[in-house]
């Protein structure tokens, strides 16, 4: 009787040691506070990369309407620009920025409008490297000359210049800059900033539009490889573009705008469709130039 508890003491004392380790294999695999610790940092890692991802696409929607140095890393470069659409509307409001900085220094120069019309534009197309002005040109000698689909899509691609393209720059030029000297003129340096800034970012970021909702012309070139925006996205630039001209022209300047430059942007759009098969990066660049026009002009009409 005495040996007994002797040997029962040590398997006595190896269960109470094992008690602890189970017990603490269960809050282990419960693991409450470890747990909800993982969780929170799992939700603000996601949180983290979602801001990483919009801030990379607003980087890469800077670097393609504009010659200014962005750091752009491998990843963010690869991607298509169709993921930064919803910043296309950012981007417009900082070439508009420049212009507007151009013509404020105009006027402290005292310059006279029309000059400082031609220096704001000139200032912007040097900005953009002329990205817009050579799609104009491009998209009047292809839309207007050729045979047939492909033979317009030839000459679009042709880095020489024509008759059509001539006129078509020289006509939206001229128009630009006659509308930023009337501002000048009638409205005074302030609205003229407002309404340089509400086309600049109007004008791209209903890009979207139609790089969503019309066909493309051919699988090849910068609109191909653009991609196609989300809805999402496209619904964005959309949204940010009238809210900033709202806030820059007010509500009746906006809605003729929109609906002037839309209904020409549109016409462009069905005649591109016609005659080589939808949109390129040609067709996207004269859409730019049209709404970007139309604004500034009905905003000399209105302010």
């Amino acid at each position: 009787m005495t040996e007994t508890p002797e040997s029962n003491a040590p398997d006595a004392q190896q269960n109470t040691d094992e008690a602890p380790t189970d017990s603490g294999d269960s809050l282990s695999s419960k693991g409450s506070p470890g747990n909800l610790t993982s969780g929170k940092s799992s939700v603000t890692f996601d949180e983290a990369l979602v801001l990483d991802r919009r801030l990379g696409e607003f980087v890469l929607a800077i670097g393609f309407f504009t010659r200014l140095p962005v750091p752009l890393d491998e990843e963010t470069a690869a991607r298509p620009l169709a993921d930064a659409s919803w910043a296309f509307p950012i981007a417009g409001l900082i070439i508009g920025l420049c212009g507007s900085a151009a013509i404020a220094l105009g006027i402290g120069l005292n310059l006279p409008p029309l000059v400082l019309a031609f220096l704001t534009i000139s200032l912007m197309v040097c900005l953009t490297g002329a990205l817009h002005e050579d799609g104009l040109s491009d998209c009047a000698d292809g839309l207007w000359s050729g045979k047939d689909s492909k033979e317009r899509l030839i000459i679009m691609r042709d880095s020489r210049i024509g008759a059509f393209g001539v006129i078509a720059l020289v006509l939206m030029l001229g128009l630009k800059a006659a509308a930023i000297a009337h501002l000048l003129t009638i409205a005074g340096m302030w609205n003229t900033v407002l309404a340089t800034l509400a086309a600049a970012s109007l004008s791209r970021g209903f890009l979207p539009c139609i790089m969503r909702l019309a066909p493309l012309a051919t699988e090849k070139g910068r609109a191909a490889d653009a991609g196609n925006p989300s809805q999402q996205d496209m619904l964005i630039a959309a949204g940010l573009s009238v809210l900033i001209c709202l806030l820059c022209l007010g509500f009746g300047t906006t809605v003729l705008s929109l609906f002037i430059g839309g209904g020409l942007c549109a016409a462009l759009t069905v005649i591109a469709i016609n005659r080589i098969g939808g949109y390129n990066g040609d067709v996207l660049g004269a859409q730019q130039q049209i709404l970007d026009v139309t604004t500034l002009t009905i905003a000399s009409a209105i302010l």
